[in-house]
């Protein structure tokens, strides 16, 4: 008997976003085991200012845990290369931002490419200190997923739990991005909150002067958990991010 893979079906409220708007595109991406869900808000904020958004679904990501448990870091920062020479060939300005690891992935995108118009991480972690994380290249051979820490006072669209060698494939990114820092250059927006439990405010210092950006500014909130986009001054978010691009376009 034959046997057919089948491909994960996407869980609700977890697919890709895409708005069209004008001819200036804003590409966002999602966080570790998160979905596009988490950052709905902004995408139809941006949207309504005039702009085209896209928000991909990063590989393995909202279907079934079993499906992010083969995918590597790699994997995540092809799609968004990929996302990012899609936009630039169809639009005049293209600007990247994204959520935890998403901001992450921004960095890494942004010291690859010196062309973007600019960019803003969001609550992105770069160095993490937590002994358990630490510790993933040898829990991976023993255990392949553990409860999730809770996320606060904001419903997401996300597996219930961490997968462990793929928090060991975001530690190497981490890493990457951390080696690579002064390559950036872009104009670029930081965005993270005291108060996040999962993303120490440490990382935003560690990223507002590691890069080489000469145009750079620092937002923090003092209110808000990790989910930075969905939580209690996600309209400070969206407008800080809409602050930041229009005077880019000028």
């Amino acid at each position: 008997m034959f046997n057919f893979s089948r491909t994960p079906k996407v869980m609700k409220g977890a697919e890709s976003i895409h708005l069209e708007g004008n001819d200036n595109a804003v590409l966002l991406i999602h966080g570790f085991t998160g979905s596009p869900f988490e950052l709905k808000e902004l995408a139809h904020c941006l949207n309504e200012s005039g702009y085209s958004v896209d928000v991909p679904r990063l590989p393995g990501h909202g279907t079934v845990i079993e499906d992010m448990l083969t995918t590597r870091y790699q994997d995540w920062l092809r799609k968004v290369v990929d996302a990012y020479i899609d936009l630039k060939s169809k639009y005049k300005k293209v600007f990247v931002g994204g959520l935890s690891m998403g901001g992450t992935l921004t960095l890494a995108l942004a010291e690859i490419f010196g062309d973007i118009d600019g960019i803003f991480p969001l609550a992105a972690p770069i160095k993490l200190n937590r002994m358990d994380l630490k510790l993933t290249w040898l829990m991976k051979y023993f255990v392949k997923t553990r409860p999730k820490d809770p996320k606060g006072n904001v419903e997401t669209v996300s597996y219930d739990a961490d997968p462990i060698p793929q928090a060991w494939e975001m530690n190497k990114l981490m890493a990457m991005v951390r080696k690579n820092l002064r390559r950036v250059t872009a104009p670029c927006l930081v965005v993270y909150s005291k108060k996040d439990g999962t993303v120490p405010y440490s990382n935003a210092e560690l990223v507002y002067h590691g890069i080489s950006s000469e145009k750079r500014k620092l937002v923090s909130l003092e209110e808000s958990g990790h989910i930075i986009t969905m939580d209690v001054e996600k309209e400070k978010v969206s407008s800080s991010v809409m602050e930041f691009i229009r005077k880019i376009e000028k």
